[in-house]
């Protein structure tokens, strides 16, 4: 396993997921999003028990598979490790089928659980964090609710002053790709831009970005974040102009963005759509009409 030491005790295991180890003393460990894989989770077993270390504490920055079901792996060889993730997120952790109904709708079908590997969770207590200081042993930790990409999206500084982001930014060469990011708030990602440029912080950690951000280099990327969630809201005030079905205002996102989705992707995509137009109902920009058996969208 190869570290990337950041400052201080916190260090960096890049991937296709972004993960942090923070040294809280000689002999213990704490992983900050562990990653996907139940085989990536025993990889930092194994460097912890090589090391003559223990992981006892798994900090996720939100309740999505690709950071944290990893830690199904940990949990098998340090079996009374401390799982914390944002209380408004720990619900989902244990019974991770409401994520995959919101997105869904409804139940989930098969066809949607082959996407998303099982989390093996519900016998290992999670504990909920709110927004303040965390203590963790001698070392705390900062921590920061934002709720925009997902329920219990939150961010987390290490006592170094490292920011681990998970997805509540989304990289410059991904957001270049795919300009409709999974979204469950426009309100949480408006707080969370006002956060990183008033929070004191040193380098910044994305869920999935190949760099490492200074504090600048942070904020410019909220910008561009800020500018890809606008133009979506704005090229949907431009379509209900006459009135649309959230189907029909997700197939004109996709021609005009140039998307080509999955199943998954789609069902994503949509959950945005729903996001943004609730965020443009809720400013009373929008309003919903039920016509010849068809729920439509227009200009309040």
């Amino acid at each position: 396993m190869k570290l990337h030491t950041l400052i201080g005790n916190t260090e960096l295991f890049r991937g296709g997921t972004n993960s942090g180890l923070y040294h809280l003393s000689d002999s213990n460990l704490a992983v900050i999003d562990p990653g996907l894989s139940e085989s990536r989770g025993r990889r930092f077993s194994e460097y912890a028990q090589s090391n003559h270390k223990r992981i006892t504490h798994l900090i996720g920055t939100h309740e999505h598979s690709d950071h944290i079901g990893a830690l199904s792996g940990i949990l098998c060889d340090f079996p009374d490790c401390h799982v914390l993730i944002d209380h408004k997120g720990k619900h989902i952790l244990e019974s991770p089928d409401i994520f995959l109904a919101y997105i869904n709708g409804g139940a989930p079908n098969h066809e949607l659980r082959g996407y998303f590997r099982p989390l093996k969770t519900r016998s290992v207590p999670v504990h909920g964090l709110s927004e303040g200081p965390v203590t963790i042993g001698e070392s705390t930790f900062e921590w920061f609710h934002f709720g925009g990409h997902s329920v219990g999206s939150a961010g987390v500084i290490t006592p170094d002053g490292v920011l681990f982001l998970g997805d509540t930014l989304i990289p410059s060469e991904i957001l270049s790709k795919f300009k409709l990011p999974l979204l469950y708030s426009v309100d949480g990602q408006y707080h969370a831009f006002n956060q990183l440029e008033n929070t004191d912080y040193e380098l910044c950690v994305t869920g999935h970005g190949k760099k490492v951000l200074t504090k600048p280099e942070c904020i410019q990327l909220a910008v561009e974040n800020r500018q890809i969630m606008e133009a979506c809201l704005n090229l949907l005030l431009g379509a209900v102009k006459t009135p649309q079905t959230k189907e029909a205002l997700m197939a004109f996102l996709i021609d005009k963005l140039t998307l080509t989705l999955n199943y998954k992707e789609y069902l994503f995509g949509m959950s945005s759509v729903s996001s943004l137009l609730s965020y443009l109902i809720d400013k009373e920009e929008v309003t919903v009409v039920l016509e010849n058996n068809h729920l439509l969208y227009k200009l309040r």
